[in-house]
């Protein structure tokens, strides 16, 4: 917890603020008045900042005191497109709760699964400060692998700054991106499985080597080299389970 978190739970007040960091104390305001959407927040900040100047909002671990923009941090008042290292990683995660409850609700209406495996899309929005912006599931058991759930977040894409939201778009997008990574870090399994109706997630699915069965909804990868008989009999099984 930073000496501005630490000063408000005790009840207290946060640290003065050096004149040369105005712009930044005036940000920094923001990010700790409660109640808010903290990535909502973090990413207004972030555009804004583009218009005060030269400034990071950055909380350093040794003196809790934000400060200007280090080597190796996302500058969002550059011109220059980052590459797509320094922004966008993909990450399996424990709890998605705590990183994608919010999104997962608005996007399905319902909490996010409680069985691994989960990765999410972690925007880097300035250093040390991470944003969850995309999330997909898989669910393993037996021979199976379920693949679900996936969802970007619209509104955190679109608080982007241009040259950020451009460097990911030309990586293939944040979908492409949790798939290729999520996909290429599961256990050694037959094949992976997708229930999905709606087009343009089809589309993605089909880039990242997913192929239609003779279902209207059901998408497989395959991952092994297995017979016709096989390929049947693991669909079969998919099959009895419905919507999943």
């Amino acid at each position: 917890m930073c000496e501005l978190c630490v000063g408000h739970a005790a009840g207290g007040h946060p640290p003065a603020w050096p004149r040369r960091r105005v712009a930044t104390a005036r940000h920094a305001a923001v990010v700790h008045s409660a109640p808010f959407n903290y990535a909502a927040t973090l990413l207004k900040i972030m555009v804004t900042h583009e218009e005060a100047g030269p400034f990071s909002v950055l909380a350093t671990p040794d003196d809790g005191v934000a400060s200007t923009v280090r080597p190796g941090a996302v500058n969002t008042a550059s011109t220059t497109r980052p590459s797509i290292d320094q922004l966008l990683r993909i990450e399996q995660i424990v709890d998605p709760e705590f990183f994608i409850g919010d999104l997962f609700r608005r996007r399905f209406g319902s909490d996010p699964p409680d069985v691994p495996a989960h990765f999410v899309a972690l925007y880097r929005a300035a250093a040390n400060c991470y944003v969850a912006v995309g999330y997909v599931h898989y669910r393993l058991f037996d021979d199976l692998c379920l693949c679900g759930g996936m969802t970007e977040d619209d509104r955190a894409c679109h608080r982007m700054p241009a040259l950020h939201l451009g460097a990911i778009k030309a990586a293939g997008g944040i979908s492409a991106m949790l798939l290729r990574d999520s996909l290429a870090r599961l256990p050694d399994v037959p094949a992976v499985w997708a229930c999905v109706g709606e087009a343009p997630v089809r589309e993605e699915l089909g880039r990242a080597g997913f192929a239609a069965v003779d279902d209207p909804y059901i998408m497989v990868r395959w991952h092994q080299d297995l017979t016709a008989a096989e390929q049947q009999a693991l669909l079969a099984k998919v099959k009895l389970l419905g919507f999943f």
